[in-house]
């Protein structure tokens, strides 16, 4: 008799080959949310009011002053999206775990948690400004 309990028993062939379509679609939504999630800081930057430099004072160059509402709104409407795609990801991420090596993935639990943040620091601050 053996230590391991394994042993002398034939190890069966692995017949898969490789991630399986589900797998390979979590991690393209895991890619699709993080493009959205930049997308939409990058909608929000261009929301802010333009910065005069020195060069428009020199060409008396007209510049916004104030936030744009239009793109605030969208940057919500992005976040929101990213919000409601990542948890569908992690709804099937929960349902595919059922080998041993299969995991929960990290990046979108870190990409809803920063987006959930970004939303509620977002909405606080366009609460102060327009109240």
């Amino acid at each position: 008799m053996s230590f391991w309990p394994n042993e002398g028993i034939p190890k069966k062939a692995e017949h898969r080959k490789g991630p399986d379509l589900l797998l390979r679609l979590i991690r393209l939504s895991s890619i699709i949310c993080w493009f959205m999630y930049f997308a939409s800081l990058l909608v929000w930057d261009s929301a802010r009011p333009q910065i005069y430099t020195i060069l428009d004072i020199h060409y008396d160059k007209l510049s916004r002053a104030t936030w744009n509402p239009d793109m605030m709104l969208l940057s919500f409407i992005f976040l929101g999206i990213t919000i409601v795609f990542t948890l569908i990801a992690l709804i099937f991420n929960s349902r595919r775990l059922k080998r041993k090596y299969d995991k929960v993935q990290f990046s979108l639990i870190l990409c809803i948690s920063l987006t959930v943040l970004t939303l509620i620091g977002f909405y606080a601050y366009y609460i102060s400004l327009f109240g």
